[in-house]
């Protein structure tokens, strides 16, 4: 029986719970606000551990700016490759009427006041980890997972 990646993940992700009793924290806007470095990146389509992007292995440094004032950047090797404004926000849903409901937590970017190319992001907070991805907090999405996982971890 073939396992999908996000299961695993999130099997991954509970465990680390777990062990190291590590609070997830919520949707609060507070708790992104800050510097996160990027540790690495899973593909969509993902064999082995081999096929982790990293700043090793890509040569790109990345941060990723988070101000209270609503404002955010993004920076690849010291140079400002992108930035706007962003929101986020807490929702739910439901496969189907009274089936198990899943929660999930987004930013939405914007620039010019109009939706960025990189329109959204859904996320989860894991104490100093950022981690992007369709299939957190509990979503588990057949494969292939669109856009893989991106993982940053707090900076300041």
């Amino acid at each position: 029986m073939k396992i999908k990646f996000c299961q695993i993940l999130f099997i991954i992700l509970f465990l680390q719970i777990i062990s190291c009793n590590k609070e997830i924290l919520g949707p609060n806007q507070n708790q992104i606000i800050g510097i996160w470095k990027w540790a690495f990146t899973v593909p969509e389509i993902h064999n082995s551990d081999d096929d982790r992007l990293t700043p090793e292995n890509t040569g790109i440094q990345e941060l990723l700016v988070y101000n209270s004032d609503s404002t955010w950047l993004q920076y690849q090797n010291d140079q400002l490759t992108d930035s706007g404004t962003y929101t986020t926000g807490h929702g739910s849903y439901a496969q189907w009427e009274g089936g198990y409901t899943y929660e999930y937590d987004s930013i939405v970017y914007y620039k010019n006041g109009i939706l960025s190319n990189k329109p959204i992001d859904f996320y989860d907070i894991l104490a100093d980890t950022l981690v992007f991805c369709i299939c957190v907090k509990g979503q588990i999405i057949n494969d292939p997972i669109p856009g893989g996982l991106k993982l940053y971890i707090k900076q300041h």
